[in-house]
């Protein structure tokens, strides 16, 4: 199931169990850190396995984003990016969005047009019936092509943009 994953792996049980399991794993984001103890036994909920996991992985995501937040920069900076999503929806619709980045709880409503690549904003959302989050579009759109995508604290953007984008060449 995770064979086209890159997300991190955490292993929960007890702890001489999962060396064994760890020697015949192929998967490449195992975590060497586990969640220790049998979760049946102890009656562990699930969110209580997804806190203690969360603490293992976190950093993992963190640096993830930090290196991608300088990336996206570097690639607007150079050319090969973009914080406009009149350039950056199309880009994510062909394809050649590597790393996107949108805040979170913030919405651009307008429409999109695949066809010819054009882009309308709706700069005012009390008239945005039947119209598409254009945040929301190309996040999808860029997942669905193999990109990876950042919804963040609109302060931790890369940009001071409600989209940063870096494109795979």
């Amino acid at each position: 199931m995770l064979q086209n994953e890159r997300a991190p792996l955490v292993l929960a049980g007890v702890r001489y169990f999962l060396p064994i399991y760890q020697q015949v794993n192929s998967y490449p984001h195992l975590m060497n850190e586990i969640v220790e103890g049998n979760p049946e036994r102890n009656r562990k909920s699930l969110l209580e396995l997804h806190r203690e996991a969360w603490k293992i992985v976190e950093p993992v995501f963190k640096k993830r984003q930090e290196e991608s937040a300088d990336l996206c920069r570097m690639a607007i900076n150079r050319g090969k990016g973009s914080k406009d999503i009149s350039e950056v929806l199309p880009a994510a619709f062909n394809s050649r969005v590597d790393r996107l980045f949108v805040p979170t709880g913030m919405q651009l409503w307008g429409s999109f047009n695949p066809s010819d690549g054009g882009v309308r904003i709706n700069y005012t959302p009390a008239a945005a019936t039947g119209e598409d989050d254009l945040l929301n579009l190309a996040a999808f759109q860029t997942y669905l092509k193999g990109g990876m995508v950042f919804a963040v604290n609109p302060n931790e953007m890369p940009v001071n943009s409600n989209v940063a984008a870096a494109y795979r060449f």
